[in-house]
């Protein structure tokens, strides 16, 4: 009895320090999480262009994967647009012309993340499985691979995916990513915003200094931000 008892409490203590130890491991996840999106939400001079490039070497940092890609999707025309592949894949990509526009309904395997509108992990990618169609001949060789898709209103907008981690995928990479990439999309849409916001001001304000017409903007605490070289003409200063 006293044997079955110390054995007994030996896989309890077993099983107490093995759940401490995930849930040590999913803290560590959480404010490594944290800390790149509280980074990335401090930067006042990056451009989408760079964001989205950080966001994916974060992206794979955090799964602890080596590869791994951004493709933009549109929901109406069913079209993936690649985004970016990371450094490590292009460094290692012996595609001499690399497609960059994909149909849904021709994609295999990583197009199902779409298809199922959820995450999808494959840990065993040289395995059979009916939805794979292969990949060119000299792309990037897969291990393991997870994507899952990106949404905004319900609609998805993009799909990441990262590939060959050591270990395999688990759910707890999905909810990492997923949290991840959900803060990362939402400070790139603000960036979208003031980008197009600028590009328009310019648009207007070439307009407006070719115009003759009196032109000047106010802003709402009344300070004048834009003349038009026109009033200069008009008033003489």
């Amino acid at each position: 009895m006293g044997h079955m008892r110390d054995e007994m409490m030996t896989k309890e203590a077993l099983i107490q320090e093995l759940t401490f130890y995930r849930q040590s491991a999913v803290r560590s996840l959480n404010e490594m999480r944290l800390n790149s999106l509280l980074n990335l939400s401090q930067t006042q001079d990056k451009s989408l262009h760079e964001l989205l490039d950080f966001g994916l070497e974060e992206a794979i940092r955090l799964t602890e994967s080596k590869i791994g890609y951004i493709y933009y999707y549109n929901e109406d025309t069913q079209n993936f647009t690649l985004y970016s592949w990371s450094s490590s894949v292009m460094a290692q990509c012996a595609i001499m012309e690399k497609q960059t526009i994909y149909q849904l309904e021709k994609t295999g395997l990583w197009g199902e993340a779409v298809r199922q509108r959820k995450a999808v992990i494959t840990n065993n990618y040289s395995a059979p499985n009916r939805y794979k169609k292969g990949y060119p001949e000299g792309h990037v060789h897969l291990i393991r691979h997870m994507n899952l898709p990106i949404f905004m209103n319900s609609k998805i907008v993009a799909v990441i995916g990262v590939g060959n981690k050591a270990t395999d995928y688990t759910e707890e990479d999905v909810t990492q990513l997923q949290l991840f990439m959900e803060g990362l999309w939402n400070i790139a849409e603000r960036i979208r915003i003031e980008e197009r916001l600028r590009e328009s001001e310019e648009k207007f304000r070439t307009v407006a200094d070719l115009t003759n017409d009196w032109e000047y903007w106010i802003s709402p605490n009344m300070d004048i931000f834009y003349c038009s070289p026109s009033c200069k003409l008009i008033t003489g200063y």
